[in-house]
C-alpha cells in the first residue's frame, strides 16, 4: 500500500501519512488475479491455448487510486491529504455518546442529495443560504458549514442520524466498530454472521463469504483438529490398511 501511493493520500493535510486499517492489498490483489483466471480459462475454451498470467501487487493496489491519480499525474504534483473532509459538507461527524467510534460519515455531492439533506435535518432554508447554496459556496464555508451539522447529530446517536439520513434517501452510514458490526441486522439478516462449535475452542465466530452462489453453498464447518484425517488421508492415498497405520503410528511416524 505504501509503494502503490495508498499510504501518501491517508491522514490528516497536516500530519504524516497514515496506514489503513483494512489489509486490502492482499485481498484486492487475489481478486484481480480471480478475473485474470476466469479471462485466461475463457479464452483456453474458446481457442484451446492456455495463458501466463503475472499480477503485480503495486500495480493491483495502485488501481484502487487510479481516478485520484490521473487528476494529479497530468500537472506531476503529488495530490495532498485530506483527512476525513470531502467535498463539503461530505465529511465525519461526532454523534451523541461520545465514544471512539460514534460518528457518522456522510456523503453529498449532488444538489439533489443536498436538498434532500437539509430537509432531512430540518433545516430546508440551508438550502438557499447564500452561504451553502452551491457546491463552491459550501466548500468556502465549509467550516462553519461543519459546525452547524455537527450540533444536529450531537444531539443523536450515530444509528439514530443515520436512519434519518437513508430514509430522506442521502448517502450515510454509522462508524461501525468491530462490536457493532457483529450485531448489525443487515449482516444479521442475511445470515453473513455465523457461529461453528469447535471441538476444543468451543463457539468460534466466522464470516460467511460474501460470494453468494444461488444454487450453490458450501457450509462452513470447523478447521479439523491437528492429524484427525491422517487416517483417512494414508488409506486413501497409499492403500494403507489398519495394521499399517498402527505400525507407523507405534515408531512415532504419525500421531
Amino acid at each position: 500500500m505504501a509503494a502503490a501511493g495508498i499510504l501518501s493520500l491517508n491522514g490528516e493535510p497536516d500530519g504524516p501519512p497514515l496506514r489503513p486499517g483494512s489489509t486490502f492489498a492482499d485481498t484486492g490483489t487475489g481478486l484481480q488475479m480471480v478475473v485474470a483466471l476466469l479471462a485466461a480459462y475463457a479464452q483456453r475454451l474458446r481457442t484451446g491455448k492456455g495463458e501466463f498470467i503475472e499480477i503485480s501487487m503495486q500495480e493491483a493496489v495502485t488501481m484502487f487510486i487510479r481516478t485520484i491519480g490521473l487528476e494529479q499525474w497530468a500537472s506531476e504534483t503529488p495530490a495532498l491529504r485530506r483527512g476525513n473532509r470531502g467535498r463539503a459538507p461530505s465529511s465525519i461527524y461526532r454523534c451523541k455518546g461520545g465514544g471512539p467510534n460514534d460518528y457518522l460519515h456522510i456523503t453529498v455531492v449532488t444538489q439533489r442529495m443536498w436538498d434532500s439533506f437539509c430537509a432531512a435535518i430540518g433545516q430546508p432554508e440551508l438550502a438557499d443560504d447564500p452561504r451553502f447554496a452551491t457546491a463552491e459556496a459550501r466548500t468556502a464555508n465549509s467550516d462553519e458549514l461543519h459546525a452547524l451539522i455537527t450540533q444536529w447529530t450531537l444531539q443523536r446517536t450515530k444509528h439514530e442520524a443515520w436512519h434519518v439520513l437513508a430514509e430522506a434517501g442521502v448517502p450515510s452510514a454509522a462508524v461501525l466498530d468491530t462490536a457493532d458490526l457483529w450485531r448489525d441486522p443487515q449482516l444479521q439478516a442475511r445470515n453473513f454472521l455465523r457461529t461453528v462449535e469447535h471441538p476444543t475452542e468451543g463457539t468460534v465466530h466466522l464470516l460467511a463469504s460474501p460470494i453468494r452462489l444461488a444454487g450453490t453453498e458450501v457450509p462452513i464447518t470447523h478447521a479439523p483438529l491437528l492429524g484427525q484425517h491422517t487416517d483417512e488421508v494414508l488409506r486413501a492415498d497409499l492403500g494403507l490398511q489398519d495394521h499399517a497405520l498402527a505400525e507407523l503410528r507405534a515408531q512415532g511416524t504419525i500421531a
